[in-house]
């Protein structure tokens, strides 16, 4: 009888378009200056699903319970989700832009973190006022990630204007966008720092970026999810 080691297959791993996100390493350096009904809304395999209508985000289920989102916990996190389109320096031009994302400590010892993407605040979550993940979150964000993913993976030189994607998706009959957050693919930092970009959205700098200080996080690729 043949050894078993003989009939082994030795599995290549496919070249992703996204490797060499494994060998960028980010610089600290601070900056300047027709509707469907909804009955199950979570994603099961995607990450985070984003309806096109209202922006409304929900959670997959695993990644909730992974962060503790909907808990009051020393560990309980957020997702903070950006675009290499507003990082200016920070990320080598002559690459292909793509959207990322690092999970967020909403408390430390000086405090509640601010302006995490997607998160459920302690305050949210003692008064009751999003109980449960199926309820999903608010779309405030949610409609900029679907302006992000546009802009980073989906706008042309004939296609520019979101709302009309938006539009002639929903004609089709695809109502929301998976996204995926890619655990294989981390994009290094020097020092577990990194400056995230969030746009302002109102007053007289509104749609520019300022930079939120993160500390001791990874950051992932964010991907649209196709297979569900």
């Amino acid at each position: 009888m043949e050894d078993n080691k003989n009939n082994e297959v030795n599995e290549v791993k496919e070249e992703s378009k996204f490797d060499f996100l494994n060998k960028v390493v980010i610089p600290t350096v601070k900056p300047s200056k027709g509707e469907m009904r909804v009955t199950k809304a979570q994603p099961t395999k995607a990450d985070i699903r984003v309806y096109l209508k209202d922006g409304r985000v929900f959670i997959n289920q695993e990644l909730v319970d992974e962060l503790k989102m909907y808990e009051i916990a020393d560990d309980s996190k957020g997702i903070d989700i950006w675009t290499t389109l507003d990082w200016g320096g920070y990320y080598p031009k002559e690459k292909p832009a793509v959207m990322l994302a690092s999970f967020i400590k909403k408390h430390t010892k000086d405090g509640a973190v601010s302006k995490i993407g997607l998160v459920v605040t302690n305050r949210k979550i003692e008064g009751n006022r999003i109980p449960k993940p199926e309820a999903g979150l608010s779309p405030s964000f949610g409609k900029e990630l679907l302006d992000m993913y546009f802009s980073t993976y989906v706008a042309t030189e004939d296609d520019t204007d979101v709302e009309v994607w938006k539009e002639k998706l929903q004609k089709e009959g695809i109502y929301y966008i998976d996204l995926v957050i890619d655990k294989d693919i981390e994009v290094g930092t020097s020092d577990g720092i990194v400056y995230v970009p969030k746009k302002i959205t109102r007053g007289k700098d509104k749609g520019q970026a300022r930079y939120v200080r993160r500390e001791n996080v990874q950051v992932f690729l964010v991907k649209k999810y196709e297979n569900e």
